[in-house]
């Protein structure tokens, strides 16, 4: 994941899956997941800030993707938490 402020009042979030992930409807699968998780913490996460997920690898399960984006995220808000402060 990277992340840089974006000098706007609402975070953005892309998502980045590669041809080596498979097949278009598995790729589409990783993205949807990504939206939903984003989806789930947007209020919690601080405003102003453009965020760029690449999926390097498929999930074994929802539970497992799941998991892996909220590290992610902790991580993130560690981060810009540090930076602002």
């Amino acid at each position: 994941m990277v992340f840089v402020k974006n000098g706007l009042t609402w975070s953005r979030l892309a998502i980045i899956t590669g041809r080596k992930l498979g097949k278009a409807h598995l790729r589409n699968y990783e993205k949807r997941i990504c939206r939903e998780f984003f989806r789930e913490i947007k209020d919690s996460i601080p405003s102003g800030y453009d965020f760029l997920v690449i999926v390097k690898r498929r999930s074994k399960s929802f539970a497992e993707s799941r998991e892996d984006f909220m590290k992610l995220f902790k991580k993130a808000m560690f981060l810009i938490a540090r930076d602002e402060g």
